[in-house]
């Protein structure tokens, strides 16, 4: 009878051999990185200081960003501002665009959420210059 992490580390290594052409010679070196990937008690450091993951696409960015939120891939929820979010992962914003490999422009508040702030703060007088009275 198989564990389940055999059988997650057999449909992990699966999935990968059907899209990563690889030798004979590879398939156990692939095999020993993904049994250490998936065994929560290896630490991180033994892979760069990160968890190793697959490359996001530029369509996965690009839909990531909807105007009502943006989509946090740390946890895969939507969120209006992600700040608070990072900071619970222990993350800046620009640790965070390094991590996934997100480009240096990659917002972390949703679009209408930062129009909106926008509104109020220009509503309040925020932004423009006091004239002093002489």
């Amino acid at each position: 009878m198989s564990s389940p992490a055999n059988s997650k580390l057999a449909n992990v290594l699966a999935a990968y051999l059907s899209t990563n052409p690889c030798t004979l010679e590879e398939i156990p070196r692939v095999t020993e990185t993904l049994k250490k990937a998936l065994d929560p008690s290896v630490p991180e450091e033994e892979f760069g200081g990160r968890t190793p993951r697959r490359q996001l696409t530029p369509k996965e960015i690009r839909d990531s960003v909807k105007p009502d939120g943006i989509l946090c891939f740390e946890d895969g929820k939507s969120y209006k501002s992600m700040k608070r979010v990072l900071t619970t992962v222990g993350l800046t914003p620009d640790e965070y665009r390094k991590k996934w490999g997100l480009p240096a422009d990659y917002p972390i508040t949703a679009p209408a959420y930062s129009e909106q702030r926008r509104k109020i703060a220009v509503s309040r007088g925020f932004g423009r210059r006091q004239v002093e009275e002489a």
